[in-house]
């Protein structure tokens, strides 16, 4: 009797083990080991940036510098912050069905420790966007918001590559 309970004790703690293994989780921190950046797809999270933002330069932490966008990637240059893995781009998970159609996304930093960079430092997060928003993608059929967390401050890229500054409604 005693080995049958050691069994299904034993039996129990793999299942819970290969259940919580098997569990995947948003990446929400930054990871101090990643030589990478997060992505997230979440509307409530890119509202609640959206409305934390600041309209003054007091809680800047980081400047969107350059926008390209070549194929399917899309390379956000972002000044600010001692490591990649500091910032994170969130997708509202929206499409906006107009001719191009467009989607929006905002880049955050993500502050890991209280210890602040001393350099100013240049950091490209690179999206595949076939692989985000799927294998029907053309890159020819969007346009693309990219909104700062940190300031009101959005960019517009086109259909063509063409970036330009623009006020959201």
């Amino acid at each position: 009797m005693k080995n049958v309970r050691q069994t299904i004790q034993l039996l129990a703690f793999f299942a819970v083990i290969i259940l919580i293994s098997s569990c995947s989780s948003k990446v929400t921190e930054p990871n101090p080991d990643s030589n990478s950046f997060a992505f997230e797809k979440d509307s409530k999270e890119y509202a609640k940036i959206l409305a934390t933002r600041s309209t003054t330069n007091d809680k800047e932490k980081f400047e969107i510098k350059e926008i390209k966008k070549e194929g399917d990637k899309l390379q956000i240059i972002v000044t600010g912050g001692c490591n990649i893995n500091n910032y994170k781009v969130v997708w509202n998970g929206v499409i906006l069905e107009s001719y191009p159609a467009m989607i929006n996304l905002v880049v955050v930093f993500q502050q890991s420790s209280e210890i602040e960079c001393m350099a100013i430092l240049d950091h490209t997060l690179e999206l595949d966007l076939k692989k985000t928003l799927g294998e029907w993608y053309n890159p020819k059929d969007y346009h693309i918001i990219v909104s700062n967390g940190s300031k009101v401050a959005d960019k517009l890229v086109d259909p063509d590559g063409n970036v330009s500054d623009t006020k959201k409604q």
